[in-house]
């Protein structure tokens, strides 16, 4: 929580997802064309956390997703 903490007192837009949200929110939105993607709030965030990666198991397509973190 540091890390966090620290972006949110300098400034820093934070946003927390659990990872099966953002993998949701992800999914849904794969097929928007950039212009509407960039409005997502989560493309306008410095850091973006997605906690409790690896507590549940991901198909494959969602570690494709996320290797490249």
């Amino acid at each position: 929580m540091a890390l966090e903490t620290r972006a949110v007192e300098m400034g820093f837009s934070v946003l927390y997802y659990r990872f099966d949200e953002l993998m949701t929110a992800l999914k849904v939105d794969a097929g928007l064309p950039p212009a509407q993607l960039k409005r997502r709030r989560y493309m306008n965030m410095a850091l973006l956390i997605a906690d409790e990666l690896g507590f549940e198991p991901m198909t494959r397509e969602e570690r494709a997703c996320s290797s490249g973190w």
